[in-house]
């Protein structure tokens, strides 16, 4: 039990504010505005790429806060992917606030495959 305290501790993203208390509402408001692209999962690590850079591009002007951002992001996801979120990054300990640097961490994980980083890294040394 201690360990596990101790491992929790250690998360640099915990916190115990609501994402979407008072003002940030507005944010979400504004965000749903801008009809950011749904996100249903992808076997081409290309079109999470492109997701994920549109979703940061709408977050951009509205000046958000990291667990805003994941809060946004969230919302967006449908389908294959809004499940895998609910099964697999959403059950945390009461308090535990995703950050954005999380959040993408765990959609890399997901949806950018080793071999196909790998992949580019020798298309890119080939290129003449």
């Amino acid at each position: 039990m201690a360990a596990a305290v101790e491992v929790l501790n250690q998360r640099p993203h915990v916190s115990t504010s609501c994402p979407l208390a008072g003002k940030e509402i507005n944010v979400f408001k504004r965000f749903q505005k801008m009809r950011p692209p749904i996100f249903s999962g992808a076997t081409d690590p290309i079109v999470a790429e492109h997701w994920l850079k549109h979703i940061l591009k709408l977050m951009g002007p509205l000046g958000c806060l990291d667990a805003q951002k994941v809060t946004l992001a969230t919302f967006a996801l449908e389908g294959e992917a809004d499940e895998w979120w609910d099964l697999t990054c959403r059950p945390t300990p009461t308090g535990y606030l995703w950050m954005w640097k999380g959040f993408q961490t765990k959609f890399n994980e997901k949806y950018f495959l080793e071999s196909f980083c790998d992949e580019k890294v020798l298309q890119f040394f080939k290129l003449k």
